[in-house]
């Protein structure tokens, strides 16, 4: 993180050139393509951990914090060409869950194509797409890889410390600059905004919140005790950062996240208590321009030109939307000539940020339902999940259904006001509900789980996830196989 007015962040505004500076630089940009190199063999042989690296490079972006030739390395596509060559040739797999979502992923992935052939803005609608199409891609790969409770556990605890750790070094800059300055993201990624960085930072917080009592519920030994103790700190942390980032929406945000951390907590009164002290001593802390920031939340609409702006822009997507109801204007529509013939004066010049008239002026109504059906559904079920898990006494579920329905409210909330629509971090949302549902017993829908009961589940449980048993004179098998082997393919 980072902080300016420009901001000058620590991957694009190094302190200097000295021949000392060049090789810390130098020894970043090694260790992290190091990492990425290294990993590459183990995920031609474990696909699944190829997962778990693109989930990291794609949402925090380490290689965007170097200062040399790492910025520009393709780290990301080398993880998943070899996730994917890896997926194809292994056994450690599972067919494609036969769900609801991954149905509507596929229609809209359908539209996207549509779209794009009759695109205001042919070529960079095509290149566009062909990004959208990456995500994608690995969204169905991580469905397939991650086929067992512990690999779901390791690819949320991924998602979890990807974006805790950069709330933790933007709260820690936060308080040691006494918030003169802004937080931002590494440039060029899609949390270099401090916009955007705080709807990110806010999704993560029900994943740290709720990070001690996951690791728990799975009994993972000592060595994992450290995690659920780390937790809480980088809960604080990455809220403290979420204040840095001087965003309106990303503080709405951060107050609907944190009343909905407080109400699905077990211990309701501790936390509001916590929570209001914590608001009483920050407001005495906050500076004069983090308040005058605030308070022009009530009157942005006639004293801000940028929101001002943004509403024209919105207004330019409805406009495209009635012109072309059934296609809209195709990816990266808002440009050019565009703003000229859709726009009004106030909206031209502007993107259209929010992920709703996103959808809807670059993929018409059709691309806004389904987009709602993925969002709101997920949203529903989720919530049912949750509560059912609860009545037949299954933290794991329960736990998992609080996070992703925390999540998918502050994306909803945050992203009105921002353009991402097409983040890996929704979808990544949308699929760990699909895993969540696939793999845990209480997940699945149907009366058995109801009528068996929780003594009939908790046994189905054990013994679904019991581990090997030792042969009789033998010695134990070593426990990096327990975890790196994984479960073998169903069915088989």
């Amino acid at each position: 993180m980072s902080a300016g007015s420009p901001p000058p962040t620590t991957a694009s505004c190094p302190p200097s050139r000295s021949p000392r500076w060049r090789g810390r630089a130098a020894m970043r940009d090694l260790f992290v393509v190091g990492i990425v190199l290294a990993s590459l063999p183990i995920t031609l042989i474990r696909p699944w951990v190829g997962v778990l690296a693109w989930t990291w490079l794609s949402l925090m972006s380490p290689h965007r914090y170097c200062w040399g030739f790492a910025t520009t390395f393709p780290v990301a596509e080398l993880v998943a060409i070899a996730t994917l060559v890896g997926c194809l040739s292994t056994a450690d797999r599972q067919p494609i869950p036969r769900v609801w979502q991954v149905g509507v992923l596929v229609c809209l992935w359908s539209l996207f194509g549509i779209t794009t052939t009759v695109a205001f803005n042919p070529d960079p609608a095509f290149y566009q797409l062909i990004e959208v199409s990456k995500v994608l891609v690995m969204t169905f790969a991580t469905v397939v890889l991650i086929n067992d409770r512990r690999k779901l556990f390791y690819w949320v605890v991924v998602i979890a410390l990807s974006l805790g750790l950069v709330g933790l070094k933007g709260g820690i800059f936060t308080l040691l600059t006494g918030g003169q300055h802004r937080v931002y993201g590494p440039p060029g990624t899609f949390i270099g905004d401090n916009n955007d960085a705080a709807l990110a930072l806010c999704m993560t917080l029900p994943f740290l919140y709720f990070l001690p009592r996951l690791v728990r519920g799975l009994d993972l030994g000592r060595w994992w005790a450290w995690l659920g103790r780390a937790a809480p700190v980088l809960t604080l942390f990455t809220a403290i950062a979420v204040v840095g980032t001087y965003s309106r929406g990303g503080f709405i945000t951060l107050a609907v996240v944190l009343v909905a951390l407080t109400w699905r907590s077990r211990y309701r009164v501790v936390v509001a208590g916590v929570m209001v002290i914590a608001v009483v001593v920050g407001a005495g802390m906050v500076t004069i321009q983090w308040k005058a920031r605030m308070g022009t939340i009530e009157t942005a609409e006639e004293e801000d030109s940028s929101f001002r702006g943004r509403l024209g822009a919105w207004e330019g997507a409805r406009n495209i939307a009635r012109a072309r109801p059934f296609t809209g204007g195709g990816f990266h529509a808002f440009q050019g000539w565009v703003w000229d013939a859709y726009f009004p004066p106030e909206g031209q010049g502007h993107d259209v940020h929010s992920i709703y008239f996103e959808m809807l002026g670059e993929h018409g109504y059709p691309g806004l339902a389904i987009f709602l059906l993925l969002l709101g559904g997920s949203f529903l079920q989720a919530e049912r999940m949750r509560r059912r898990a609860r009545r037949l006494g299954n933290t794991e579920v329960e736990t998992y259904g609080a996070i992703i329905q925390i999540a998918l409210a502050a994306y909803a909330v945050g992203g009105a006001a921002l353009g991402k629509a097409y983040w890996d971090y929704f979808y990544d949302l949308i699929i760990l509900l699909v895993l969540v549902h696939t793999l845990l017993p209480l997940a699945a829908d149907g009366p058995a789980a109801d009528e068996a009961g929780v003594a009939g589940v908790a046994a189905a449980t054990v013994a679904r996830w019991r581990p090997p048993e030792r042969p009789r004179g033998g010695s134990p098998p070593p426990r990096v196989a327990r975890w790196a082997v994984g479960s073998p393919r169903r069915g088989a």
